[in-house]
């Protein structure tokens, strides 16, 4: 399997995801606002990190747009691992989702596309490594580095939420 083509895949069941995040998010802090059963859950604990669903829109747009950077050099150099780097990460945001599905026995905004994603996924790593020789070391170095830059980048996003959506109120 090409890298292209690989990194196809990853970016599509991405935005998969993604988009059910952008839709759904408010109307879940809505849904489970004063509910001491979901204090816990991600959004919830987090949700001054998602003032509104154009703001949440912004930021996955940006990390949309960051990792189709790193596709493109995994591309280009060619460099497989950061591909697989970047498949890796998403693959671990999406088990958060699934965790606190079970955890909170309910489907939150994301769960849903990762329970259905995270087999596919699954099926793409093993096609890209049966038809790929990749280095494990030089895999697992990248994969810690492109996934601590991907988490980096999500809680700088997180952080500048409200000034985010204050250049979106104050845009025209």
């Amino acid at each position: 399997m090409k890298i292209a083509f690989f990194s196809f895949i990853a970016i599509s069941l991405f935005m998969i995801h993604e988009f059910e995040e952008i839709i759904l998010i408010q109307p879940w802090l809505e849904y489970s606002n004063n509910k001491t059963i979901y204090e816990d859950e991600m959004f919830v604990k987090g949700k001054d990190g998602y003032p509104s669903t154009s703001a949440i829109a912004l930021m996955i747009g940006e990390e949309y747009l960051l990792s189709i950077i790193i596709l493109i050099l995994a591309i280009l150099i060619p460099r497989p691992e950061l591909a697989v780097g970047i498949l890796f990460a998403h693959t671990l945001h999406l088990f958060s989702h699934i965790i606190d599905a079970i955890r909170f026995h309910c489907w939150p905004p994301g769960s849903v596309t990762a329970v259905i994603t995270i087999p596919l996924i699954i099926i793409l790593f093993v096609l890209f490594f049966k038809q790929n020789k990749l280095n494990i070391l030089s895999t697992v170095i990248t994969t810690v580095l492109v996934s601590a830059l991907l988490l980096g980048n999500l809680r700088l996003l997180h952080y500048l939420a409200p000034h985010i959506q204050n250049w979106i109120n104050n845009y025209y």
